[in-house]
């Protein structure tokens, strides 16, 4: 049973600690590793005295980068990884935004598990020896990523799972059973479906395919040249479907998101994606799901290419 943890914008969101002045100056780690990992664990007269011990502060920096590498923070990885470009052979413990609770596992497992190209091609450039980044995949794919996984909002239910990558099939599972019931439903039907299957699954999106998700269009996107934007914030209407009053909420401090709603991409609609409060039109949902699986499709293939690259690297090296 994993321990308890302070949640950061997830919609299991209990109140933060805050880093005071007094913390500032007498804590000698940057404060987002104080703020993101060791409040997480300890209280702050317990980390001002264990932050003086240089093998402590090593963990910590291998908590920091798991962390960023987990909720999508790629400018923040990679600004640390000039100055430490080993912290990618460091294995550690991270909570993603769901609320996964990964152990033992290195930055390069975690973006192959969640196929997050954009965050290993960063990771790539730190490795110098070919034959460590392929050895981590190799691990990852014979035994699986283990992670706790929350069964309820409160948190006080876990499931143990084991998976080389993240399940994408649910989410398009469940744009291809609505899509095929679409005409046979009324709309309250499929807005139950649409906010219930779809929605609930959206809950549970890696970082970086929430940033994908967000900015679907209703052509196929050349996934393989875009340029990922790192966004995560959705527009929440107050009285109209498609615009109208409203504010920004993060996606995933969206408490009713697979309650009462579900995110709708672009597709077209302005510069950001938003709680769509009606029902979506069948060739919106098929845009959806098009765009969804040429982006599994494209990612896995890039998959396979770093796997091939890795081993034509290990085999020119070897005698």
């Amino acid at each position: 049973m994993p321990r308890k943890y302070t949640y950061r914008y997830t919609h299991f969101r209990p109140e933060e600690k805050e880093v005071t002045a007094e913390d500032k100056w007498q804590i000698p780690l940057s404060q987002d590793i104080v703020k993101n990992v060791l409040f997480n664990y300890l209280e702050r007269k317990e980390i001002k005295t264990l932050s003086r011990l240089p093998s402590f502060k090593k963990s910590c920096e291998a908590s920091l980068f798991l962390h960023y590498v987990a909720w999508g923070e790629q400018r923040k990885a990679e600004l640390l990884l000039k100055n430490k470009p080993d912290l990618v052979l460091q294995r550690g413990e991270v909570v993603d935004f769901s609320g996964r609770v990964f152990s033992n596992i290195t930055a390069l497992q975690y973006t192959v598990w969640a196929l997050d190209r954009h965050m290993w091609k960063v990771i790539m450039q730190s490795f110098k020896d070919p034959d460590k980044a392929l050895g981590q995949i190799t691990e990852l794919e014979k035994n699986g990523v283990k992670y706790f996984q929350p069964k309820t909002s409160t948190r006080t239910k876990y499931e143990e799972v084991i998976e080389q990558h993240y399940d994408f099939s649910k989410a398009g599972r469940a744009l291809e059973k609505l899509i095929k019931n679409y005409d046979d439903l009324n709309k309250e039907r499929v807005k139950f479906a649409w906010v219930t299957a779809v929605g609930f699954e959206q809950r549970y999106f890696p970082a970086h395919l929430a940033s994908e998700w967000i900015d679907f269009g209703y052509q196929i996107q050349n996934f393989e040249k875009k340029q990922l934007v790192r966004q995560l914030h959705v527009l929440k209407p107050q009285n109209s479907a498609l615009g109208g009053a409203g504010r920004f909420i993060y996606w995933f401090d969206a408490v009713s998101l697979g309650i009462d709603y579900a995110i709708f991409p672009k597709l077209g609609f302005g510069k950001s994606a938003r709680i769509f409060l009606t029902v979506p039109f069948k060739n919106q949902l098929s845009a959806m799901l098009n765009n969804y699986n040429n982006l599994v499709n494209i990612r896995s293939h890039e998959l396979d290419l770093l796997k091939e690259n890795l081993s034509k690297a290990v085999n020119t090296i070897s005698p």
